[in-house]
């Protein structure tokens, strides 16, 4: 796995690195890089931020490394969150306003996340219309926006919304520091508000998931 050849890492700015210390740790750290305009290295910026993940740990995206038998594959439902390099999304929250140059919607009572893999919405965040409404199971936004939902950004996992692959994955505020999530990446409220503010679009920012053995290869043959 040679991660720092992965050509999303060359064209970002901007990397947000989480580790967690084995595939099965639902505690992680996540680490901000970066690096300006023509530089080759990344450098670290502030300091660690605390996360939980899913509450069963990690799961391997498929698309992004061929696995052994025996490693979690990501999954509907596993209660695991996907370990891989991805974009980032949209922005979402319960208020009217975020500070951030991400583009942000304000979740309405007709917000939700499709998890119904049978769904030809699935993996998407749809605006409820009665006339369109073609799942069984989703999340409803607005329900949860004053507690994890008060802010949060979709990670782009699974983007061909290929059935079973694991949907509705969101960088959000955590209920608790000893409380995995569904498959999320959780924090603070005051540390979401920090990455809200510090990512642009322009800078091509990205997520690195991994367990931390894989992390060192993360930065190398960078300079």
């Amino acid at each position: 796995m040679n991660i720092s050849q992965h050509p999303l890492l060359h064209e970002s700015q901007q990397l947000l690195v989480v580790s967690a210390k084995n595939m099965n740790a639902f505690q992680g750290e996540l680490n901000i890089f970066y690096r300006n305009k023509g530089q080759l290295s990344f450098e670290r910026f502030d300091a660690t931020i605390p996360v939980v993940l899913g509450k069963n740990g990690l799961a391997w995206d498929q698309d992004f490394v061929d696995t052994e038998a025996n490693s979690p594959i990501m999954r509907e439902g596993a209660e695991r969150s996907p370990a891989g390099i991805f974009t980032l999304g949209t922005a979402y929250g319960r208020a009217n306003y975020v500070n951030t140059k991400l583009n942000y919607q304000k979740i309405s009572e007709n917000t939700f996340c499709i998890d119904d893999c049978n769904s030809s919405f699935y993996n998407q965040v749809v605006e409820y219309d009665k006339n369109q409404k073609n799942w069984q199971t989703a999340e409803a936004m607005y329900e949860m926006s004053n507690d994890v939902y008060r802010y949060a950004i979709f990670i782009n996992y699974n983007s061909q919304k290929i059935a079973n692959r694991g949907s509705c994955i969101f960088m959000h505020v955590w209920k608790s520091e000893n409380e995995g999530t569904a498959g999320c990446t959780a924090m603070s409220e005051n540390n979401l508000l920090t990455i809200l503010q510090w990512l642009d679009p322009a800078k091509k920012p990205i997520l690195i998931q991994l367990p931390e053995e894989f992390i060192p290869d993360v930065l190398s043959n960078q300079k």
